[in-house]
Parts: structure tokens; C-alpha cells; sequence
């Protein structure tokens, strides 16, 4: 049993010291109209802060472009594509969730857990990707 355990963690220990790790944050406050989205990189060691306006729990693409492109252009940084909204202008606030789990999934992101506070609408995301 002991040799077993030895043998899981010297195969287990590489994986978890190479690669790339993401922690997404996503808070919707809908008494202040807005949804926060704090995104955490090992890769970078910094977290960015995306605050996305929203109209009856809805967020308008056109209402929040400036933040919506930054917010973009880091998912694309870190490798998660762009979220797609196939020329809708209006995404609702609960699906972002859905659309950054997707793109992470399409783009060889592993998501190793999903945390949500129904009380608070606080998702927690966490995400890995091996060392190519």
C-alpha cells in the first residue's frame, strides 16, 4: 500500500507543478446592476477585474463594448478564445459561466472544479492545462 501511495504522488506531484492554472470568479449583483469577473493565472500571477453593466440581468454587449473588448482580448491571451456571442448583443448574466466552461473545454482547458454560491450568484471556476 505504501509503495502504491509513493507511485501515485511521483506521478501526480509533475502534473501539478507544470501547466497553467486559472481561477475565474464570476459575481452577479443584480441590486447594483453588475457582473464581476475576476480572472487568476498562475501564468501571469495576477488577477483581472472585468465589471460588465447589466440591464434586467442581462448583459448589453454594445452598453459595456470598452470592458467586453478587454475582457476578450485576456480570455484570448490566456488561451480560452473569445466568448462568442454569435452576433447577439444581449448575453444573459447566468449563461457567462456556460460560455467560458465551453471555450475552455474547446481549447484543451481541463476544468478540475465548479463551485456556485446560489445565495450570493458566486461562481467559482477552476481551470488547468498541461505544459505543451
Amino acid at each position: 500500500m505504501k509503495n502504491k501511495i509513493i507511485l501515485l504522488l511521483v506521478l501526480l506531484i509533475p502534473s501539478l507543478c507544470f501547466g497553467e492554472s486559472l481561477s475565474i470568479g464570476i459575481k452577479t449583483d443584480l441590486d447594483d446592476n453588475i457582473q464581476r469577473i475576476a480572472i487568476t493565472s498562475s501564468k501571469y500571477q495576477s488577477t483581472e477585474v472585468f465589471n460588465l453593466k447589466l440591464h434586467s440581468s442581462k448583459i448589453v454587449v454594445s452598453d459595456n463594448q470598452k470592458e467586453w473588448n478587454k475582457f476578450q482580448l485576456y480570455l484570448l491571451k490566456l488561451g480560452l478564445g473569445g466568448v462568442s456571442t454569435r452576433g447577439q448583443n444581449i448575453i444573459p448574466a447566468l449563461a457567462t459561466e456556460v460560455y467560458i466552461e465551453k471555450n475552455a473545454v474547446f481549447n484543451n482547458w481541463q476544468v478540475t472544479e465548479i463551485a456556485l454560491n446560489d445565495t450570493d450568484r458566486y461562481w467559482k471556476i477552476y481551470l488547468y492545462r498541461p505544459d505543451k
